[in-house]
């Protein structure tokens, strides 16, 4: 499944801020209320998509 897709493993935009710190272009994937940190279930997804795509 496309990156795109994946990045909506859990609601915008927590996991496009976490893949954007994995990959350096923020220093941070602090987020304010009401969003939460990703879960950690969903961060492999992310890694992998982020891997199939060639930006890691």
């Amino acid at each position: 499944m496309p990156l795109h897709h994946k990045l909506f493993v859990e609601p915008n935009p927590i996991p496009v801020k976490w893949a954007a710190r994995e990959l350096g272009l923020v220093a941070t994937d602090t987020l304010r209320l009401p969003m939460t940190p990703l879960t950690d279930a969903s961060r492999p997804v992310i890694i992998s998509a982020l891997k199939h795509a060639g930006l890691l």
